[in-house]
C-alpha cells in the first residue's frame, strides 16, 4: 500500500525571493539571516561561497537556472540550499508561480506545520484551487473575512445573505457551499439548511459562530443523527472549553477583530481542503475555541450519535484519532494533487497516517542550522565534518527528491531519529553541543541546552562524538496503534544495524555504549517537542582522525 503513495517533496519556487524585512550578513564562519521574529545561523564549509551570491540574486526575477549560475553551483546544490532557506521560513513565492499572491493564510499554514519543516505546503494547496467557485451564505464580519481569504487564494467567491429567498437552494455551479450562521440560530432553520445542503449532492460546510469560536461540520446529517435530540446531544453548549467569561468582561474591538481573523483563517482552511477534494464534510466535526488571542486556537472533536438511544446517554463519546482525521492534512503535508481524490484506494491510510510519513522536526527552537551537504557533489572532502555528514545522510536521511528513507522503516514513517553530541575538544566551541539531525533538510540543528543539562551530557559522553538514536513513537501510534512499540523496536534495530554497516564501509569505528551509559545520556537530554524513546548510543571515537 505504501508504494501507491507518491512521497515526492513539495515543489520549489521557480523564482525564489526573500520575505520583506529579511536581512543577511556573513559573520566569521556563519551566514546570519535575520527575519522579522528570529535570527538564524547557517554554517558549513562552503556557506559563504555559495550563499553570498545566491542571496544577492534572490530578488524574485531570477529563475533557478540563473540562480545556479550566479552561485556557480549545480541544480542539486541549489535545491538543497533553497530547501534549507525554506525550512527557516525566509522564502516568499513558495508555490513556484508568480501569479499566486502572498497571503496571510499561507503564513498561517506555515506556522501550523512548523514542526514538519515543509513551509511551502500551504502553497501546494493554492496551486490546485484556481478557477474553483465557493458559494458563501451568511452575513457579518466572519462571513466577509472568510470570503476575503478565499478570494486571496484565487477562488471565485459568490456571496449571498442568509435568509434571502434564494439563499438556500441547489446550485450546480458551486464547488463548495458554505453557510455561516449564529450559534443561537433557530433549530428549524438549521434543519432546513442541512436538508438543502444534503439534497444538493455537492460539497457543503456549515459554520456556527459564537463569541468564543465556531463549530464546523454537517450539523444534522441524517446518516449521523437520526433525530434532533441526538443532534442536540452532539452539539456542545459553547465552542470553547475554558471557563465562562466573567460578568462585565468584554473584549476590546481589537481583540474581537483578531479573534474573528483567527477563526476565519480556520474556516478558510477547511474550505480550501473541501474544494481541493482532500476532505468530506463528514470528517469535519470540529469545535474551534478561541480564548486569549495570544494562546491561539484550541480544537476538539465531537462524535455523532450512533442512534437515538444515545439521546438518553451522558453525551457523545470522544472521537477517535482515525475518525477525526483532519480533512486538509493531505494538503498541509504538501503531498501531490493526485492524492486529493478517490482516497478509498489507500485503505487504512487516513489523512493522519499519510501525514505521519512526513518527517517532522524534533527541534522547533534551534539556535543554529548546520548544513551537512551545501557543496558541489563533485568535490571530494575527507575531513571529519564530511565523514559525519555522509554517515548521518546515509543512515537517517532521505533519498534524493523524495520522502523515502535510508534504510526502509515500518510504513516509511522513519521513526528512528538521531541526536548528535559534538564535544568542544574536537569540534571547537562554535560547533560543539547537542544537535538534532533533521532529514527533510539534511542538516544538523543545534538545540538550546540549559547549563545543568549540558554538564550532565558532557559527563556522560566525555570527549567522544556520539549519536544517540531515539524513536519518535507518535507517528507510529497514529498508524499502528498498540503495535507501535513493537514496530518501533524493529525499526530501531534495522537502523542501528544499517548505521554500523555504513561505518564499516567508510572505515569509521563505531561502538555501542552500555545501556546504563546510554540511559544516563538520554536522561540528560532536555525535553523536545514530543515524547521520544531511547534506542541506543553509538560512540564514534575516530570520526575526527582525518584533518579537515
Amino acid at each position: 500500500m505504501t508504494d501507491a503513495v507518491d512521497l515526492s517533496l513539495p515543489e520549489l519556487p521557480l523564482k525564489p525571493r526573500l520575505r520583506p524585512g529579511v536581512t543577511w550578513a556573513l559573520e566569521n564562519e556563519a551566514m546570519v539571516v535575520r527575519g522579522t521574529d528570529r535570527t538564524h545561523y547557517v554554517r558549513g564549509r562552503h556557506v559563504g561561497r555559495l550563499l553570498v551570491p545566491l542571496l544577492s540574486a534572490m530578488t524574485g526575477r531570477a529563475d533557478q537556472t540563473e540562480l545556479a549560475a550566479a552561485a556557480a553551483c549545480s541544480q542539486a546544490v541549489l535545491h538543497k540550499a533553497l530547501r534549507q532557506l525554506d525550512s527557516i521560513g525566509v522564502l516568499e513565492d513558495l508555490a513556484g508561480c508568480e501569479d499566486i499572491p502572498d497571503t496571510p493564510l499561507s503564513d498561517w499554514y506555515a506556522r501550523a506545520t512548523a514542526d514538519t519543516g515543509l513551509h511551502s505546503s500551504g502553497r501546494a494547496v493554492v496551486r490546485c484551487l484556481r478557477n474553483q467557485m465557493v458559494r458563501l451564505i451568511g452575513n457579518g464580519r466572519l462571513h466577509s473575512r472568510a470570503g476575503e481569504l478565499l478570494t486571496e487564494h484565487g477562488l471565485t467567491v459568490r456571496t449571498s445573505v442568509l435568509g434571502s429567498p434564494d439563499a438556500i437552494g441547489p446550485d450546480g455551479t458551486a464547488d463548495l457551499t458554505v453557510v455561516i450562521t449564529p450559534w443561537a440560530a433557530d433549530p428549524a432553520e438549521l434543519i432546513a439548511v442541512d436538508d438543502a445542503m444534503a439534497a444538493s449532492g455537492g460539497r457543503w460546510l456549515v459554520v456556527l459562530e459564537s463569541e468564543d469560536g465556531a463549530f464546523l461540520g454537517p450539523l444534522l446529517d441524517r446518516s449521523l443523527f437520526p433525530c434532533l435530540g441526538c443532534a442536540r446531544r452532539a452539539l456542545p453548549d459553547r465552542a470553547g472549553q475554558g471557563e465562562p467569561r466573567a460578568h462585565g468582561n468584554t473584549d476590546t474591538l481589537v481583540e474581537r477583530e483578531t479573534r474573528t481573523d483567527v477563526v476565519a483563517a480556520y474556516v478558510a482552511a477547511e474550505c480550501l481542503a473541501l474544494t481541493a477534494g482532500v476532505g468530506h464534510p463528514s470528517t469535519v466535526r470540529r469545535i474551534i475555541g478561541v480564548g486569549d488571542v495570544e494562546d491561539g486556537i484550541a480544537v476538539r472533536s465531537v462524535s455523532p450519535a450512533a442512534d437515538c438511544r444515545r439521546c438518553v446517554s451522558d453525551g457523545p463519546v470522544p472521537d477517535t484519532p482515525t475518525a477525526s482525521a483532519h480533512a486538509y492534512e493531505y494538503a498541509v503535508a504538501g503531498l501531490p494533487e493526485d492524492l486529493h481524490g478517490g482516497r478509498t484506494q489507500y485503505g487504512h491510510y487516513t489523512a493522519a497516517n499519510v501525514l505521519a510519513q512526513v518527517p517532522r522536526r524534533l527541534c522547533v527552537d534551534e539556535t543554529a542550522l548546520w548544513s551537512t551537504d551545501v557543496r558541489e557533489p563533485a568535490v571530494i572532502e575527507h575531513g571529519p565534518w564530511a565523514r559525519l555528514s555522509a554517515l548521518l545522510t546515509e543512515t537517517y536521511g532521505l533519498r534524493p527528491g523524495t520522502l523515502r528513507r535510508y534504510p526502509p522503516t515500518g510504513g516509511n514513517i522513519g521513526s528512528p531519529r538521531a541526536l548528535v553530541w559534538l564535544p568542544e575538544s574536537i569540534w571547537g566551541s562554535v560547533r560543539a553541543g547537542l544537535h538534532s539531525y533533521e532529514p527533510q533538510i539534511d542538516a544538523l540543528c543545534r538545540l538550546e541546552v540549559p547549563h545543568g543539562a549540558h554538564n550532565r551530557l558532557q559527563a556522560s559522553a566525555g570527549d567522544m562524538t556520539c549519536v544517540l538514536q531515539v524513536v519518535d513513537i507518535e507517528p507510529l501510534e497514529s498508524k499502528y496503534g498498540p503495535r507501535a512499540p513493537r514496530i518501533g523496536r524493529l525499526d530501531a534495530g534495522v537502523t542501528l544495524e544499517h548505521l554500523l554497516t555504513v561505518c564499516e564501509a567508510r572505515t569509521i569505528t563505531a561502538r555501542l555504549s552500555s545501556p546504563v551509559r546510554a540511559g544516563e545520556f538520554f536522561d540528560a537530554v532536555p525535553g523536545l517537542s514530543r515524547q521520544l524513546l531511547l534506542s541506543g548510543l553509538v560512540e564514534l571515537p575516530d570520526i575526527h582522525t582525518e584533518s579537515e
